[in-house]
């Protein structure tokens, strides 16, 4: 019965000319139309393998040394170029010295934009351990496909549908389906051509791309990481090169061979070839057409995502991919089960049993429970006031004089942060976000290869620090083709070193201060890289977040709580604070109807209760007291009740972290790190 439907479909149906129409069209299409990833890279290739035959493999600190000091060489050059062009300009030189020197120079130059483009893979490779230096060309174009195969989708439209809508079309599958033996095998043998022949075209077609990068670009180094080539830079999933593309090929496998299915179902729910037909194409073909950007099919449980490989590759949060296969797996169960029931229900003889509907609900219950299997999210208390600083078993982000520094508390060990500096250039932090012993914030590196502005370049990346393992790796890499880096910072009308604030990250978005002339609080979604405006403005840095909602000040100074998911917003009139700490025993805040003295708001009663009777400037919280600022710079620490207030007024201080046992201080003016004890209020340096 298997070979009969093959003849029909490969014959008959003339298959076997509409395959080999699709191959030539595919090779073509390869041959015509691919492109290098980057082709600078390959004009001056001959150069950069020169280069990178010297640093191959994993970064070490000879490599480190190796292309620092032939990138300054060669900056050098550049300089003495210009420098040669003045004085030729200005009479200083003869045209026969200036012609010599030229010739002798240029041919050290030539090799400056091959080195540039190592010297770029050196900045990205010294970001995560896990990357090496390799040529990227071959792998990122066989591996980075952002679109599903629009030709291979119609053509799999064009051979499936006739599978079914034939038998219909001339009331064949009358007779077929009355036969109580033959029946269930007639139905059998045309879905396992119909999988089978999309299961062989989808290895074929991954072939010939695997087969065309190898040839002409090269695909060296496949046992090297993932994470090294730029595209893959953020991703979560820790495998080789190879790896990611059997990965690939496998996920593009699933997910042809589910369009395979639902072009089969709607062929028995149409009957129709002709309706068949345009649905096949209005569902796999089209919306990939009218959507900017593919990235919005990924929580689909379809087809569409999972024939774009690279999608799947970059994902970081391992539970939503989960998710998304328990989603995906249930959407297969399904449409097979709807298929077989389908066809099933159109023949006389046949009647759906009791206990079949029964092993049908077992077997989609499992996956039903699946789908529901994400861990659950735990309650955070963010304030863009205290992001300087962030605390997880032994240490403690806090901040500096120009950056911030991670205590070892133990050892009372300083440690300059961010990690891995490269001589030569500053970095920057900014504020801190942290969730357990990850601890993200924003890298601004700021390279300068000689003296004049117009060379300084910076990048701005979303980087995740492992507290347990003290790795950092690049979450967010920013864009280099465009003056606006992270979509944060626009070195056209800037060339300081201001960087914006990370407030917190929720649902696979980063929302972030925007220090700039635009200001307010932005959003920028991790996957597509769409920017919005969350508030135009806010109030200083009164700005919370308890992982569902965001707690800011209007412009009347009253609390708003905003829900992130629906955008519903609930504004508490009997708060009317200066400035506010969200946490988890309520909010505490400068009541500005009482001359900004300490006040506690509970949510849950609704009840605004008077602490004290000090005008407040900033307020720290943890489970034994409250501290707090006055207006003049004098830290108090008092019960949560508002009884015993203590002044402390050994130090002018501007930062206070709760700790533990004690409070770490840090004084701007001595730049010098303190610890006090909470309860004998005992003030000594760190580490005495």
């Amino acid at each position: 019965m298997v070979m009969y439907e093959w003849k029909k479909l490969l014959f008959r149906r003339k298959g076997l000319a509409i395959i080999l129409l699709l191959l030539v069209a595919e090779l073509a299409g390869l041959l015509l139309f691919t492109r290098p990833y980057d082709q600078e890279l390959e004009d001056n290739r001959q150069v950069y393998e020169s280069y990178l035959a010297q640093v191959e493999g994993p970064l070490t600190q000879e490599k480190r040394a190796y292309l620092e000091e032939e990138m300054l060489r060669l900056d050098a050059i550049h300089a003495d170029i210009a420098q040669l062009k003045d004085d030729y300009y200005a009479g200083n030189i003869t045209e026969a010295q200036y012609r010599q020197d030229f010739d002798r120079l240029s041919v050290e130059d030539a090799k400056y934009t091959g080195l540039a483009k190592l010297y770029t893979q050196y900045i990205f490779v010294r970001e995560m351990e896990e990357r090496s230096f390799l040529y990227p060309g071959g792998w990122e174009v066989l591996l980075t496909a952002q679109e599903p195969d629009y030709l291979f989708l119609l053509a799999l439209v064009i051979l499936l549908t006739p599978i079914f809508c034939e038998e219909y079309a001339c009331r064949m599958h009358e007779i077929l389906l009355c036969q109580k033996r033959s029946a269930k095998y007639q139905v059998l043998s045309k879905v396992t051509v119909a999988l089978t022949l999309t299961f062989l075209l989808t290895a074929i077609l991954q072939t010939f791309s695997l087969v065309y990068c190898a040839l002409r670009f090269g695909l060296p180094q496949g046992g090297f990481s993932l994470q090294s080539l730029f595209s893959f830079g953020n991703a979560g999933k820790h495998m080789s090169l190879w790896q990611g593309f059997w990965l690939q090929f496998a996920l593009k496998e699933l997910g042809y061979l589910y369009a395979a299915l639902l072009i089969l179902f709607l062929s028995v729910v149409l009957k129709n070839f002709a309706r068949t037909l345009m649905a096949g194409i209005v569902i796999l073909v089209l919306p990939f057409l009218t959507v900017a950007g593919n990235k919005v099919f990924v929580p689909i449980p379809g087809p569409w995502a999972l024939t774009i490989g690279s999608i799947y590759l970059n994902g970081g949060q391992e539970e939503l991919l989960w998710k998304e296969l328990g989603l995906l797996i249930l959407g297969v169960l399904l449409i097979m089960g709807l298929l077989l029931l389908g066809i099933r229900s159109r023949n006389t003889n046949y009647q759906l049993k009791r206990k079949t509907a029964r092993k049908a609900l077992l077997l989609c219950l499992p996956v039903l429970l699946l789908t529901g299997c994400a861990p659950k999210e735990t309650s955070v208390c963010v304030n863009l006031s205290t992001s300087s600083w962030y605390e997880w078993e032994d240490y403690l982000l806090v901040p500096g004089s120009f950056d911030q520094n991670l205590i070892h508390k133990p050892t009372a060990t300083v440690i300059p942060f961010p990690l891995s500096p490269l001589s030569g250039t500053i970095y920057s932090s900014g504020s801190c976000y942290g969730e357990g012993d990850q601890v993200y914030y924003l890298k601004t590196t700021t390279h300068h290869p000689d003296s004049g502005i117009e060379n300084v370049t910076q990048d701005c990346d979303l980087v995740k620090l492992n507290l347990s393992t003290m790795k950092e790796s690049v979450v967010y890499q920013s864009n280099e083709e465009t003056s606006w880096f992270f979509g944060l910072l626009d070195l056209e009308t800037s060339f300081s070193l201001d960087y914006n604030s990370i407030v917190f990250l929720h649902e696979n978005a980063l929302y972030y201060r925007d220090n700039s002339k635009v200001g307010g609080l932005h959003k920028m979604d991790l996957l597509t890289g769409a920017r919005q405006v969350v508030l135009p403005s806010f109030s200083g840095q009164n700005l919370g977040y308890d992982g569902e909602n965001l707690y800011y000040l209007d412009n009347y100074n009253r609390l708003v709580i905003r829900c992130l998911d629906s955008g519903a917003e609930q504004a508490i009139d009997q708060v009317v604070a200066s400035s506010f700490l969200l946490t988890s025993e309520g909010i505490y805040f400068g009541n500005l109807r009482e001359g900004s003295t300490l006040a506690h708001y509970d949510p849950g009663s609704g009840a605004v209760t008077k602490l004290g009777d000090v005008p407040i400037y900033r307020v720290f919280w943890d489970e034994s007291y409250l501290w707090f600022q006055d207006t003049s710079g004098i830290l108090y620490r008092m019960d949560k009740d508002g009884s015993n207030q203590i002044p402390i007024d050994t130090l002018y201080l501007l930062a206070a972290v709760p700790s533990g046992d004690s409070l770490y201080l840090f004084d701007y003016a001595a730049d010098a790190y303190y610890t006090l004890n909470k309860d004998t209020l005992e003030c000594r340096p760190l580490g005495s």
